[in-house]
């Protein structure tokens, strides 16, 4: 499985809680959400230089001390994907701990601890499933 076809099935599975996910289905789902992320920070990153060059702004772009504008933009992008990506990130994260026998409020923790909740969604890579 590669990771654009585990993504969009997770895309598709958003709604369902009660399946199971496999390591490797998981592991290139995440694999797809982090080149993803990676993929929006670059490009509002690029949209900021381009459109500060259509301004006529030539300074330095990344040693501006005045003008953080890129940052927020990359920020600001980067939230509103995260933010599309819960649903998807839930499911997968439910269906990964049925297969592994744990309990499904587990899921919940990336929402209500986010920094170190996206670290046990990482963690589940590394569990094996239940026959």
């Amino acid at each position: 499985m590669n990771p654009v076809s585990a993504y969009i099935d997770a895309l598709k599975k958003s709604f369902d809680y009660h399946g199971r996910t496999s390591r490797e289905e998981y592991e290139m789902f995440l694999a797809a959400v982090g080149n993803i992320i990676v993929i929006v920070c670059l490009g509002s990153f690029l949209i900021s230089i381009i459109s500060d060059a259509m301004n006529g702004n030539t300074q330095n772009h990344l040693y501006r001390e005045s003008d953080f504008s890129w940052w927020l933009k990359a920020f600001l992008m980067l939230i509103s994907f995260l933010f599309i990506l819960i649903l998807p990130v839930f499911g997968a994260m439910a269906r990964r701990l049925n297969d592994i026998g744990w309990p499904f409020w587990l899921a919940f923790s990336f929402l209500i601890f986010p920094g170190v909740g996206w670290l046990f969604v990482i963690v589940l890579v590394w569990i094996p499933g239940k026959k």
